[in-house]
């Protein structure tokens, strides 16, 4: 009931029956005076055969990873950076897909 579909809380390790907040975090990263959209998520480490696939987008209707920056890719977490900065009055938006 919480909305987050069983896959996704396999991968991230928690557990689909009980109602919890997303795991996924989005903060602002500054980076040489502009501000970075950064997607930070758990990762299960015995989820070894799901795929973590980050995308960006401007308008909700394209996304893509290409160019997005890997911050920290290990067993227990995931943080991408996005490669254009808000502070240009770009809107963006990041997202997280899990497939197996």
């Amino acid at each position: 009931g919480d909305g987050i579909m069983n896959l996704l809380e396999y991968a991230v390790g928690t557990n689909g029956i009980i109602q919890n907040a997303s795991p996924q975090v989005v903060t602002l990263a500054p980076v040489s005076g502009d501000q970075y959209l950064r997607l930070s998520i758990p990762k299960n480490p015995a989820a070894t055969d799901v795929t973590f696939i980050v995308e960006a987008s401007s308008d909700l209707q394209n996304w893509s990873s290409a160019g997005l920056i890997v911050e920290l890719n290990t067993s227990n977490q995931l943080v991408v950076r996005d490669n254009i900065a808000v502070t240009n009055g770009v809107q963006r938006f990041m997202r997280v897909r899990v497939t197996q």
